[in-house]
């Protein structure tokens, strides 16, 4: 029996980019197939255009301003007897083989619960998200996490949580735990807990590179930096949720923001001849990606600002994460204190 398809979008206040979305979605829609756009919060412009269409496979729904995770868990009770949940960002486009293709290889993977591919730099894009893209394809700004980004063309199963990206991501939805579901209250790298989870759990991931998007990038070093601060926040998150998820490799770029003043207070030469090593890795990552070797000089001079930059970025993200949840924890503690105190001296 041939898999049916439900289609899931979150979007806020992006109507430009939706457009494109539903406008790549609409031809590459397999038969049978659903679509749900959920418009988080109160965007009348949207939902005045999406009142407009008339697609059979469309439906669209508004709703008070809620957590992206909680937005998209609801997917999980609304798609019928649709069998595959696939998970888009608003501002994705997608081929016209995507679709059929995550289907067949659902088909052909019957233990296969969650199967993804790379988010990929639209062509044509001007030279600052070409740039933005390309970065996070080298190997050392972003090692663990480049196959995210199209840095290789391979299929991989099993594949982990490095591997796979919320905005392109489609799930069995049988295959899932009731009680596993994406984390609400994370900022980010919902979808790494959520996979690592369910590979706690003994269910198989897996990645193939035909199966892309093209996501649109940031357009300013601003909106990039807050983006990759934004994924060091997520990991803190993360890690202080379910401690089991640990990787040390991701704490790196924090623990370097720890070491750089002390180890320059202390040993001058020490921190040269680290940043020289730092500086040949940056322009060695950047030669080793075919995608920023695609961007000519301007690719290869522009690697070490940005892999400073990424990481930078990331370590920043991380220790703000870790105040915030540390801060949190707290607050819970000195209310569940209080509570359990107060209940004492109702009861004398």
């Amino acid at each position: 029996m041939k898999l049916k398809l439900h289609i899931h979008i979150i979007t806020a206040g992006r109507l430009a980019l939706l457009k494109e979305c539903l406008e790549s979605v609409f031809k590459a829609l397999p038969e049978n197939a659903t679509i749900a756009v959920v418009v988080n919060g109160d965007h009348p412009e949207t939902t005045k255009w999406l009142a407009t269409l008339n697609h059979p496979a469309l439906e669209w729904s508004v709703l008070p301003r809620e957590s992206r995770p909680r937005a998209r868990n609801r997917a999980f009770e609304t798609t019928g007897q649709n069998e595959i949940i696939y998970f888009l960002d608003d501002d994705v486009r997608v081929p016209e083989h995507l679709f059929e293709r995550a289907l067949q290889k659902f088909q052909e993977n019957p233990d296969v619960a969650i199967l993804g591919g790379p988010n990929l730099t639209p062509p044509g894009v001007g030279k600052a998200e070409a740039l933005f893209g390309a970065i996070m394809t080298s190997v050392t700004a972003a090692p663990f996490v480049r196959v995210r980004y199209g840095s290789h063309n391979i299929a991989k199963i099993p594949a982990s949580e490095c591997d796979l990206i919320l905005c392109n991501l489609a799930i069995r939805k049988s295959a899932i735990p009731k009680e596993v579901r994406l984390l609400d209250g994370l900022k980010s790298n919902e979808e790494n807990l959520f996979i690592h989870e369910c590979s706690q759990r003994g269910l198989i991931s897996a990645f193939f590179s035909e199966l892309f998007v093209y996501h649109h990038r940031r357009k300013t070093i601003l909106s990039f930096f807050q983006q990759v601060s934004s994924y060091g926040y997520g990991r803190a998150q993360q890690t202080i949720a379910d401690f089991r998820s640990f990787e040390f490799a991701f704490f790196a770029p924090a623990i370097a923001l720890l070491l750089a003043i002390p180890i320059l207070m202390t040993s001058p030469l020490l921190f040269d001849g680290l940043l020289a090593s730092y500086v040949i890795a940056a322009l060695l990552g950047g030669f080793y990606s075919s995608r920023i070797r695609s961007l000519g000089v301007l690719g290869i001079a522009m690697s070490v600002p940005l892999t400073l930059l990424v990481h930078f970025a990331y370590g920043i993200g991380f220790w703000r994460g870790v105040r915030r949840c540390s801060k949190e924890a707290f607050q819970k503690f000195v209310v569940g204190l209080s509570t359990d105190l107060a209940q004492s001296q109702s009861r004398i």
